[in-house]
């Protein structure tokens, strides 16, 4: 439990680069997904920091999110750049770190094995982002994570994802 008056640890979405936010088969290369700018707008709007962990380098994902609009969403970035890649945990925690986040107060989003491994190693929600992509039906690694067919399943599952965590803790 909390002390009376000491503030929780954000919640922390935190999403991989290349096919989650980025639609990289775009006919004129990498462009955002067109639902994502909103739905990271809503995410901030509820209260959650959103963050990137990607195996894209610093600069070409800093390339990328300045010419896609997305930089002023974003609270945080890690890439290989910074230290170990994904899967290895460290890649997410050390993100958390920079935002002063906690793994069971914050969700991997991402379309690959090495995002769901590295979600698993730290300790993180996962959910998987299968609005495009070659993995579609790939079980979940935590409960109360999920399948996002469309961008905007995100809503209802970070939603379940944080009346759980509230509903464990009232059990405390």
């Amino acid at each position: 439990m909390t002390e009376p008056g000491t503030a929780l640890p954000p919640w922390v979405a935190i999403f991989d680069c290349d096919g989650t936010l980025m639609d990289m088969s775009a006919p004129l290369g990498p462009a955002v997904f067109p639902a994502i700018p909103a739905m990271l707008g809503r995410l901030r709007e509820t209260g959650w920091l959103c963050a990137v962990c990607t195996g894209r380098s610093r600069a070409s994902l800093a390339d990328l999110l300045i010419r896609n609009g997305l930089m002023a969403e974003i609270a945080a970035m890690r890439t290989p750049d910074d230290g170990p890649s994904k899967p290895h945990p460290d890649s997410l925690l050390d993100l958390l770190g920079l935002v002063g986040g906690v793994p069971d107060r914050a969700v991997m989003i991402g379309d690959g094995l090495a995002d769901r491994e590295a979600a698993g190693h730290a300790g993180i929600a996962f959910v998987q982002a299968a609005w495009h992509g070659p993995l579609v039906g790939m079980l979940p690694l935590r409960s109360g994570a999920g399948v996002a067919r469309e961008i905007d399943d995100l809503d209802g599952l970070l939603a379940a994802i944080r009346n759980r965590h509230a509903a464990v803790q009232e059990d405390k």
